[in-house]
This record gives structure tokens, sequence and C-alpha cells, in this order.
């Protein structure tokens, strides 16, 4: 069971080491304790009535920017704290996982396209991933 991949040592010196992306889990169970960490930002579920009513949500559904980190994609992106995410890559978000999924399917584009809510107005905000 040793006998896969690049054999021959003048090759071994050629071949590159593939780069394995982080895997993201999050607990289905409990949506409510989850926070998510991605490209420097700090992420929730929209839960309440208040944080509906503070972004002018037309529904309780996406996900809420808790934090951005300086220096970060999110950052560098233009993300604010407060921003809520409602769509990505054209399909709607009503909350980390599906976020998390449609990242996970297009990070490897280098870029997302989103939609968020900022000072209660929908603007869209192209996001590099790399």
């Amino acid at each position: 069971m040793d006998k896969f991949g690049v054999q021959k040592p003048e090759l071994k010196k050629l071949a590159k080491t593939p780069e394995i992306p982080t895997l993201i889990m999050l607990n289905q169970n409990n949506f409510s304790a989850n926070t998510v960490h991605l490209l420097g930002a700090t992420l929730k579920n929209v839960e309440t009535m208040g944080e509906r009513s503070a972004a002018g949500l037309k529904e309780i559904s996406g996900v809420l920017i808790l934090h951005i980190e300086e220096g970060g994609l999110a950052a560098k992106g233009g993300l604010q704290e407060g921003d809520v995410i409602i769509h990505c890559e054209k399909e709607k978000v009503k909350n980390t996982t599906d976020l998390m999924s449609a990242y996970q399917g297009n990070s490897w584009k280098g870029r997302l396209n989103i939609r968020i809510v900022r000072d209660q107005k929908e603007a869209d905000i192209l996001l590099k991933t790399k």
C-alpha cells in the first residue's frame, strides 16, 4: 500500500504538494449558539425581530456580520460590522449553513458575488476569497 503517487526520485523533486482546503463544520442542532469565522469576519444568523428591524429586513433571514478583522479579506472587500448577507452567488442566504455551502462551492473562483443589506438598503459586493 505504499506504491501510490510519484515513485521516481527525480520526479518527486518536481511534484507539488496539493493545497488542502480547511473543512468548515457547523453544529446543525443549535444554530443560535453558532458564530462562524470566514475571511476575517465573525458571522451569525439573523434570529430576532430586533435584528430584523435594525437591518431593515423583510423577514428573519440572513447572516449578520458581528466583527470584521482589520486587514482581512472581508474588510478589504468592503464589508462592515452590522451588514447582513442575504444572497451569495445569486442564491438566497437564510443562515450560516447556506452561506458556508455557497462559499465552499464557489471559493475556487477566487471571488464571491454577495448582496448585503446596510443601513436598510441593499448593495452588491464582489468579495475576494484568496
